[in-house]
């Protein structure tokens, strides 16, 4: 799935550490340099979820390029990322094609098509393949609305269109949001009989503060959100699942009152995000998916005795009555030892007691 993944290093390193061999390992998400999970691992760790996505439009392909010590490659919206060529970990984008545009320049900026059938194909075949081999199936269709907006615009160019520009930043939203619940559309004609869970969101928080108020979440984000929401209960039965790094407390009975079923990655390094709290606070209306150990601080750099503190802790805070799903916060990152990932991992199944 989506950000429950491991970077392609750590993911290396971890199937090193347990004699698995390492010839042709696939990238999934090139952006954020994740491998392809090779079945031998996933049922070492007993993992119980595939994922099954869209892929880019048949006029879009894949073309990296070098510049000036960097990776770069320009993504199907006209987006440019880059990555360091030595001891890059990631693609960061710094190129957005609607930087400097005008309002009406805008307008005519052509969006990849959602309606491509090559963005669909063999989507249900593979779908059927991992109900059959007995995964929990989950799907997603694009970027967050606010997020693609951000790519688009720059991410402080569109939080100041928010502010001072309305009109514009709310034109390029619906925009953005009618290609999403088109993509939406599309995906679950083909699949929605088979996910259990459906992948949105959008980052909504820093560690310490959030993006936007929450005045200018409902009356700007909100109303967009709950329209991609409705779209997909209109095609499938699956549960919802909201993704948003951050500090994102004060925002979570807004997501349960648009349909959100499941939160994730539950980021417990940041502000207001104490696991126990959370799970008393909304833990009868909400999923909790993640959480389950600190990536920023106790993974990384952490002794194999706190990543088993770190891991009780959280199953003690947010097991209790169900409704978690153990995963790490967000992506294992970078060289990330193999013992911690381990540590981790035999703590979860010594203290497992669904």
């Amino acid at each position: 799935m989506y950000e429950t993944s491991i970077s392609i290093s750590s993911y290396i390193n971890l199937r090193k550490f347990l004699n698995l061999n390492i010839n042709d390992i696939g990238i999934f998400d090139i952006i954020q340099q994740l491998p392809i999970i090779e079945d031998d691992l996933l049922k070492l760790l007993g993992a119980d979820v595939k994922g099954v996505y869209c892929e880019h439009s048949s006029k879009w392909k894949l073309n990296i390029n070098e510049e000036n010590g960097y990776n770069t490659f320009m993504d199907e919206w006209g987006v440019r990322w880059f990555m360091p060529k030595k001891k890059g970990f990631y693609y960061d984008a710094r190129f957005h094609p609607l930087h400097e545009l005008t309002f009406e320049e805008i307008k005519r900026y052509q969006f990849p098509d959602f309606t491509d059938k090559a963005k669909y194909k063999n989507l249900r075949k593979k779908a059927l393949k991992i109900r059959d081999e007995k995964y929990a199936l989950v799907s997603g269709a694009g970027a967050g609305i606010l997020y693609q907006c951000q790519l688009l615009r720059g991410t402080e160019k569109y939080f100041i269109d928010m502010a001072a520009d309305k009109r514009l930043a709310e034109y390029l939203l619906d925009r953005v949001t009618e290609s999403i619940c088109t993509a939406w559309e599309f995906l679950l004609k083909e699949i929605g009989d088979l996910i259990d869970i459906a992948y949105t969101g959008d980052d909504l928080a820093s560690q310490d503060s959030t993006f936007i108020s929450l005045d200018m979440y409902r009356n700007i984000l909100k109303p967009r959100q709950k329209k991609i929401i409705s779209t997909i209960k209109k095609y499938t039965d699956a549960k919802i699942l909201y993704h948003s790094c951050g500090s994102i407390y004060s925002f979570i009975p807004e997501l349960i009152d648009i349909g959100v079923d499941i939160l994730n990655p539950i980021q417990v390094s940041a502000k207001n995000m104490d696991t126990k709290k959370l799970k008393i606070e909304f833990g009868r209306d909400i999923v909790f998916w993640g959480g389950g150990c600190d990536t920023q601080h106790i993974l990384p750099y952490g002794t194999i005795e706190e990543a088993e503190l770190e891991v009780k802790k959280r199953i003690e805070d947010l097991a209790i009555d169900g409704g978690f799903v153990f995963n790490q916060v967000h992506n294992i990152q970078a060289q990330v030892p193999p013992e911690n990932i381990m540590a981790m991992y035999n703590t979860l199944k010594k203290n497992w007691w669904y």
